[in-house]
């Protein structure tokens, strides 16, 4: 049997080391079990699915991640994170990914009117303290 060797370019490691530490863990922990998409109650919308984007972090998949759309259907339960046996943090890493994207500007435009009303709803709990449907409706 022929053995295969990948080679990371060291702009890919690169690209993983700075989600590494955005995300407060190691990302070559991660051995792509795939533990994250079984458990993901989203999984059959997302493409790419959590295991693809831990696969192409890895990759050093930089642009193709950030203007992906699924990103965006992660919902944030942490099941992924949760059932990891080497305790990485997929969710984290979808939530670096979001925040880089929207800093470059590479979000998809579908998002925007989320966007918007994440902004109303975070303005109205750091001038009030607490969110309310009338203040976020004014001012989305």
């Amino acid at each position: 049997m022929a053995e295969v060797i990948h080679r990371i370019e060291p702009q890919s490691r690169k690209f993983a080391d700075e989600i590494s530490r955005r995300a407060g863990f190691h990302m070559w922990d991660c051995y792509l079990c795939g533990k994250c998409t079984a458990g993901c109650p989203v999984a059959f919308i997302m493409e790419p699915t959590i295991y693809e984007i831990m696969q192409m972090v890895q990759m050093g998949r930089r642009e193709e991640l950030l203007s992906s759309t699924g990103l965006w259907y992660c919902v944030s339960c942490e099941t992924c994170s949760s059932r990891c046996p080497k305790e990485c943090k997929p969710s984290k890493v979808v939530d670096v990914l979001r925040e880089m994207a929207i800093a470059e500007g590479k979000h998809p435009e579908a998002i925007d009117a989320i966007l918007a009303f994440h902004r109303a709803f975070m303005n109205s709990v750091r001038k009030f303290g607490c969110s309310s449907q009338k203040r976020i409706s004014n001012s989305t």
